[in-house]
């Protein structure tokens, strides 16, 4: 089977976006398939601590506006990056948007390349890729699939970063497009799923397929204390988040905690590990707060990463309660792979919510209650240890069962040849 991934991130990009597809596509091929992947030259301000050296504006660039690059055993065609938008992006909420918007529209370039592909498998958002790779397929008479993360324009309005009514109006109908041209839809979970539905969409067409996440060799996690080694932070109840800092976490609800945590027991540590448009307004609430518990760190790539979780005694899942959407984050998935106990700091009736309970993998919390949250993680590190083991053991099990790239690939096979026939 030949099969087309059009992505908006992929590696050496971070992000969930990027390493979803990475892996997917790795699958399909040990899988036997033929695959190649259509997104973009990488964006310097989303690129890992790593590989902050890497230059964009390349001399190949000169006369095309894409190039072909192996990646892997895997070709990569990448669009050129918007120049009167990019870098702008990087630093501005609104070019961030226009990107998002705009960017997309450049994939029309690759509809010659595309011709002779059995499926195209689209990542959404943006939600105007999404559209652009559904009609796409549509004028190719390619069966199309869009996996949908999260749903826009809806998203985005509930936490309020989209108000503009003419806007929103104008990206419902997009929406909605997207929908009827596609031929299937995939969701990671199945509240986004009835939401969907709920937009009118016939229910026949959309699947719920988790995101996939890799399951590190129970090596890789023994090696925490080397994390611990690097910052000095041996002895130390270790309670971590990792990730994308931006509007939809409760990232200040896990400051406040930790003020109350550490006027409590000396011995825990808040790890907020990441990057993001809101980590300039948590180190100036942590200053504010005089709190003296609370660690920022960059990214972690690669072993670093689950060197990190497996160092964690506890790792957090945060989002506002605005967040309406059901959404999974895929840090939580991450955690769970690396059996770790979860406190879900989220909306009590959303997906992830459903999935640490159904797991048994950890506690939770409801958002915007720095209390409630400070009393948990300090019940939890009053556990013993074996009680914390049985949380993460769940919770590796269950992404054992559910999140592996074998079975994940093997539902998105089901999907195509279905399609394909």
């Amino acid at each position: 089977m030949r099969i087309a991934l059009l992505v908006n991130n992929f590696p050496p990009e971070v992000g969930s976006a990027a390493d979803l597809f990475y892996r997917l596509a790795h699958e399909f091929r040990k899988r036997g398939h033929h695959v190649e992947v259509f997104t973009t030259e990488p964006r310097y301000y989303n690129l890992g601590p790593s590989k902050k050296s890497f230059q964009l504006g390349e001399k190949k660039y000169k006369y095309k506006i894409w190039k072909v690059e192996a990646m892997n055993g895997i070709y990569v065609y990448r669009i050129k990056l918007l120049p009167i938008i990019y870098p702008r992006s990087g630093t501005t909420a609104i070019f961030r948007e226009l990107e998002h918007i705009l960017q997309p529209i450049i994939f029309t370039a690759f509809i010659p390349y595309l011709t002779t592909y059995d499926v195209i498998l689209v990542y959404s958002p943006p939600l105007m890729l999404g559209y652009i790779g559904a009609l796409i397929g549509k004028y190719l008479k390619i069966p199309t699939v869009i996996n949908v993360q999260d749903i826009h324009p809806e998203a985005i309005v509930d936490i309020g970063l989209l108000r503009n009514k003419f806007l929103i109006y104008i990206l419902e109908i997009i929406e909605r497009q997207m929908y009827n041209f596609a031929s299937a839809i995939t969701v990671h979970s199945d509240g986004n799923r009835e939401i969907i539905i709920k937009h009118g969409v016939d229910s026949q067409k959309i699947f719920t397929i988790y995101n996939t996440t890799y399951i590190p060799p129970l090596e890789l996690l023994s090696k925490g204390n080397i994390f611990r080694q690097k910052y000095s932070i041996e002895g130390k109840f270790i309670v971590t988040y990792a990730g994308i800092m931006s509007f939809a976490q409760d990232l200040d609800t896990i400051i406040k905690a930790a003020k109350i945590v550490s006027e409590r027991d000396k011995d825990i540590l808040f790890l907020l590990v990441g990057d993001g448009p809101t980590k300039r307004d948590l180190v100036t609430l942590s200053k504010k707060l005089a709190v003296n518990n609370v660690m920022f760190l960059p990214f972690q790539e690669g072993d670093h990463y689950w060197y990190l979780l497996s160092a964690s005694d506890i790792c957090l899942v945060s989002l506002k309660s605005t967040v309406k959407t059901p959404v999974v984050p895929r840090k939580l998935q991450d955690i769970m792979a690396a059996g770790r106990p979860v406190v879900a700091n989220v909306p009590p009736i959303g997906d992830a919510a459903k999935i640490v309970k159904e797991a048994r993998c950890g506690i939770v919390v409801e958002p915007e209650s720095p209390q409630e949250l400070a009393e948990i993680v300090i019940k939890l590190k009053n556990m013993s240890k074996d009680e914390r083991e049985k949380m993460g053991f769940n919770g590796r099990k269950y992404a054992e069962e559910h999140f592996s790239p074998q079975i994940i690939a093997k539902q998105y096979e089901f999907i195509f040849n279905n399609l394909i026939k």
